[in-house]
């Protein structure tokens, strides 16, 4: 929302657009491999390596961001 604030008010696009909008939509997907981790009390078999490795993967997009 900031960005598109700052660019409706500077009357300039954002610039990296793009790139803006996949990172949000893998921060979206990724988001959901990450709230698995918390499904632990339910008593799945999990194996905490994925979990770890998405909840380390999903601080790139954001960096993007």
């Amino acid at each position: 929302m900031v960005c598109e604030i700052i660019a409706n008010n500077s009357r300039k696009p954002i610039w990296g657009y793009k790139s803006l909008v996949y990172s949000v939509l893998a921060i979206g997907f990724l988001s959901f491999i990450v709230w698995a981790h918390h499904m632990y009390l339910t008593g799945w078999n999990q194996d905490q390596h994925v979990f770890q490795t998405t909840t380390m993967i999903i601080s790139i997009p954001s960096v993007i961001i």
